[in-house]
């Protein structure tokens, strides 16, 4: 699965999705290019690898051209604020009982700033670093998101990871950007032998590794599944709106494939039909889509039911 789906991601890295002018060069770019662009052939490609074990999938990207912001407060008492991450991956398993075991991770996109290296100087990114990797209770500043705060502290694996995406080579011009995961700690500075995206996404469906996203409960009461559950809330009822191209529509944004529809009726229907079912946004111009506060956030998003 690491394999197919790292094939799909680095040629939408390397030339975009459908409906892109050119090729992604920022990190809203390549989070657009994945979350749309790679959902419909990923879920293609894991299809073959999943029907043989009476497992169904079901994949949504929903792409957001802003990000959600959070209030906090730094180590001196300083009031400090930051974009929460790029992109949510929520990977939701049901096994045979019907229960539900869902890994989440929240994902900031950088752009390697040498060849191989990772450089989070400047003071945005110092600000998010201290937010991975300490969190302190937060509050969105986007009222649509309330006003209770929220602390994503745990023991184990952080809650925020990062995905660099290096497009520095000077073996060959046409080779693709490449997209590795790393924690938040210790401080990434070198891409060395981290997961690619796809085998992070692989290992999030597999669920035996804490080093693969973080365990979250759907209506769970702790605040990393609150915050989940809200991310995903707020994110499927917003809709796009552009005059330019889609007149007085307002579509829900994003897009689904199926990689094996289940025969059991009831399955058929699960999931997030609010997510788009093939909308995309208008491409031409997507930096300039009707979307002036973030309420919603770039999601990839997977449900695997086990027969």
């Amino acid at each position: 699965m690491t394999s197919s789906a790292d094939v799909v991601v680095e040629r939408v890295l390397l030339h975009g999705s459908h409906g892109m002018k050119a090729s992604p060069r920022t990190e809203v770019g390549f989070v657009a290019a994945v979350t749309l662009g790679g959902v419909p052939d990923i879920a293609a490609a894991w299809s073959s690898l999943l029907r043989p074990y009476g497992f169904s999938l079901t994949m949504h990207g929903v792409f957001c051209h802003a990000a959600p912001v959070v209030d906090f407060r730094g180590t001196k008492g300083s009031r400090l604020g930051c974009e929460l991450a790029d992109l949510l991956v929520v990977v939701d398993h049901t096994d045979r009982s019907g229960q539900t075991t869902r890994r989440a991770s929240l994902i900031q996109a950088k752009m390697a700033s040498k060849a191989k290296r990772v450089t989070l100087t400047g003071k945005s990114s110092k600000t998010q670093l201290h937010l991975y990797q300490n969190w302190p209770s937060f509050k969105f500043r986007d009222a649509v998101y309330g006003a209770n705060s929220y602390s994503l502290k745990c023991s184990g694996t952080g809650s925020g990871t990062y995905g660099v995406i290096d497009r520095h080579f000077k073996s060959s011009a046409g080779r693709s950007p490449q997209w590795t995961q790393h924690p938040a700690q210790p401080t990434p500075v070198a891409i060395t032998s981290e997961p690619t995206f796809g085998e992070f996404l692989a290992h999030m469906i597999g669920g035996r590794s804490k080093n693969y996203g973080r365990i979250a409960v759907p209506g769970g009461a702790d605040d990393w599944s609150k915050v989940v559950d809200l991310l995903l809330d707020i994110t499927y009822k917003k809709a796009f709106r552009h005059a330019a191209t889609l007149g007085p529509l307002s579509p829900p944004r994003g897009t689904t494939a199926l990689a094996y529809l289940t025969t059991v009726p009831e399955r058929q229907v699960q999931g997030w039909p609010s997510a788009g079912l093939g909308w995309r946004p208008p491409f031409d111009g997507f930096e300039v889509i009707e979307d002036e506060s973030p309420g919603g956030i770039s999601v990839l998003r997977l449900e695997v039911f086990q027969e």
